[in-house]
Formats: structure tokens, C-alpha cells, sequence
């Protein structure tokens, strides 16, 4: 096994490790209080702690799977197989997974295209793509603070088709822009407000931009909201190979 692999096995074991544990932490609270002396249980209660259980599985299922994307993307190892994507169409597919957040979150949200006519379809890996897009969405919905705007703007620059997300989140310092793309990079307002983040979600993006034959960036400021862009040559055909 080569040092990289033998490097990614142990880091995929150091993260379980952490969830492996914080879910443990969760059963045992739940039996604590289940035979502590003259605990009354309400009906309630149980289902609450299943449902912690059910959520610190799922983040570890979606880091091992983000860190296993992240390794077969870097190795070249991950194939793409592009088709005709309408790019309104898979955004919309994409709000729709997120609705229960964004309503939960109170955002207010806007979806724009520019021109009179229809974005012309883009080839690409219909997965991949939405993978990342998904990632921005989820970035933007989760360090907006409640009752904020989010507005998602599409069309045509030359021969790409460009993608933008702008929040009313807490932004990005100046000196954290230049390693946003980073993997396991989180800035320091990032951290004060969100724990559970892996890093992973801006780096994956930025590698499956590169897979398909585009690119992401971020325009910020701190306290003053982002907006993360992303571009792709309209009906080019993509090697997946690469």
C-alpha cells in the first residue's frame, strides 16, 4: 500500500474514531437516564435520543463518503460520464433536498436566469455536478443566520455557462479566502458558529470544477455575506478519464 493510501486509511480511521465516539457518548447518556432513580420518561424522550443517534450516523456515513469522492478524485480514479444537464433544472432538484433545512432556517430564497431564452444544456457528469452545486447550496444555507437571503443567479458569459450563489451569511475573512479551497480548511467565524463541518465540502467542489472543465471561486467580505461562483464551457465534450 502506498504512503498516500496508508495515510487516507488512517485518517479515515482517526474521523470514525470521533464519530464512533460521539455516538457512543449518546447511547450511553440514553441508558443513564433510562435507570437513573425516579427518572419519569416521557413518551417523547426515546425517540429523541434515536433520532441523535440517526443524525451523528449520518455525518459519518457523509464524511466517509465526501473522503472516499475527495481520494478517488485525486488519484483520477473517479469516471465521469457526461450527458446533455439542464443547469436550472438540476439546481431546482438541488433545493428541493434542502427545503426542510431552508424552511427550518426561515431563508428567503430567489432563483434567476438571465436573458430572455433558456440556458443552453451544458454536458457533464450529471452526479458530479450536482455534488458540488449541492455543496454551495448547503455551504450558503448553513452560515446564513436565520431569516437571511439567498439568491441563486444563472446564465451566459461567452461560451460558459456561469453559476452564482450570494448569501447574507457571516462572509469570509480576507485572509481565509486564499484557503477556502483547501481541503480540511475551515475559517475561524466558520468554526465559532459550526462545529459539525469537515472541510471537505468547498475542496470537493473545487475538484469536481476541475474534473468537468470549470472552476469555482468565492467573492467575500466578513460579516458581509458571499458569493460563490462557478463556470462551465456550454456543450463541450468532457474527458472523464482525466
Amino acid at each position: 500500500m502506498r504512503a498516500s493510501d496508508e495515510a487516507f486509511v488512517r485518517l479515515l480511521e482517526d474521523r470514525y474514531a470521533g464519530f464512533a465516539s460521539e455516538t457512543t457518548d449518546v447511547d450511553y447518556e440514553f441508558v443513564v437516564d433510562l435507570v437513573a432513580p425516579g427518572r419519569h420518561i416521557t413518551a417523547a424522550e426515546p425517540a429523541s435520543y434515536v433520532q441523535d443517534a440517526r443524525d451523528s450516523a449520518a455525518r459519518l456515513i457523509g464524511l466517509v463518503n465526501d473522503l472516499l469522492d475527495v481520494s478517488r478524485l485525486e488519484r483520477g480514479k473517479l469516471v465521469a460520464a457526461p450527458q446533455e444537464v439542464r443547469l436550472e433544472a438540476l439546481t431546482r432538484h438541488v433545493l428541493d433536498e434542502m427545503s426542510v433545512l431552508l424552511q427550518e432556517k426561515g431563508h428567503r430564497l430567489s432563483i434567476d436566469v438571465d436573458g430572455d431564452e433558456k440556458l443552453p444544456p451544458i454536458m457533464a457528469d450529471p452526479q458530479l455536478l450536482r455534488q458540488a452545486i449541492l455543496n454551495l447550496v448547503s455551504n450558503a444555507v448553513k452560515y446564513t443566520p436565520p431569516r437571511g437571503e439567498i439568491a441563486i443567479r444563472m446564465g451566459r458569459e461567452g461560451s460558459a455557462a456561469r453559476w452564482s450563489i450570494h448569501d447574507t451569511g457571516i462572509g469570509v475573512p480576507d485572509h481565509s479566502q486564499g484557503r477556502l479551497f483547501e481541503k480540511f480548511y475551515r475559517a475561524e467565524n466558520a468554526l465559532a458558529i459550526e462545529t459539525e463541518g469537515t472541510g471537505l465540502g468547498l475542496y470537493l467542489a473545487r475538484l469536481i470544477m476541475e474534473q468537468l472543465g470549470g472552476r469555482v471561486w468565492c467573492e467575500s467580505a466578513e460579516g458581509c455575506g458571499a458569493t460563490f461562483t462557478l463556470t462551465m464551457p456550454l456543450g463541450s465534450e468532457i474527458d472523464g478519464t482525466h
